[in-house]
């Protein structure tokens, strides 16, 4: 069963080398983000990919400033959404004015999603060789990292030692989603990509893909960004800054922006 101790070293992880890559200019190049479309052809019926399976490794060091990650036990009461990932986990603002907020992932319905993805899908595909404790365990990561991605975008200092602050919570329009659900989302799709075992890697995009069906604007507004011609990853991080400091409530089409003018 998964746990918050798991959840935490997890999130330690993902963000020492978000950091360690970003520090070093060596965050993976957009040219480099071949999905799972172009892993799945090249896996056999039982599971194995044929060919290189690394795709890109790193040495990690630990974060102490993570945020808190708590998994909920309470009962759930819907799975069937197009704000999925609301109903999977969330990033709440802190009590505390000017602070980090916390992440709580919802287990029954993360446990209840993931068997229908695999009742539906993953038992039925060779290819992936998964149980279904192997499908729990890979949508917790995923709605970890989504949430993760919202508190980089709210609380991860950036290279001047700046924070998006409490702004993040009070000034926004009706189409703030749309920014913050789409960084949410690159962050997430990255994660994904640097997954060192690419059969892995392939398997996570998929489940991935497969949760965006049906959902709603916001949760697709990351693919308008990966396909601006001017688009990488170490801009995302150079960009993020521009976006905090910018004086009215910033929207999805600012940042597009900034993609393309800087």
């Amino acid at each position: 069963m998964t746990s918050e101790k798991t959840l935490q070293a997890d999130a330690s992880e993902f963000l020492s080398h978000l950091m360690d890559q970003y520090a070093y200019g060596n965050l993976l190049n957009l040219n480099n983000r071949a999905g799972y479309s172009a892993f799945w052809a090249n896996l056999n019926e039982e599971g194995n990919l044929v060919g290189e399976n690394k795709m890109f490794t790193s040495d990690l060091t630990v974060l102490e400033d993570i945020p808190q990650i708590s998994i909920s036990d309470e009962e759930c009461h819907m799975i069937h959404s197009d704000a999925i990932f609301d109903v999977l986990g969330i990033y709440l603002k802190s009590t505390e004015v000017d602070q980090s907020g916390c992440i709580i992932l919802h287990r029954e319905c993360i446990e209840r999603y993931a068997k229908s993805i695999y009742d539906d899908v993953i038992s039925k595909d060779k290819r992936f060789a998964w149980t279904l404790k192997d499908c729990e365990d890979a949508l917790f990561k995923i709605v970890l990292w989504h949430e993760l991605g919202h508190w980089i975008t709210h609380w991860m200092c950036d290279p001047t030692g700046n924070r998006w602050g409490e702004s993040y919570w009070t000034n926004r329009t009706s189409n703030f989603a749309n920014l913050s659900e789409g960084l949410a989302q690159l962050f997430t799709n990255y994660t994904l990509l640097r997954i060192e075992n690419r059969q892995e890697s392939a398997k996570y995009l998929f489940l991935f893909d497969y949760l965006l069906v049906g959902q709603s604007e916001p949760y697709h507004c990351h693919k308008i960004a990966m396909v601006e011609p001017n688009f990488s990853w170490n801009k995302l991080f150079e960009i993020l800054p521009l976006i905090r400091r910018q004086a009215s409530s910033p929207v999805m089409e600012d940042f597009l922006g900034y993609i393309r003018n800087t």
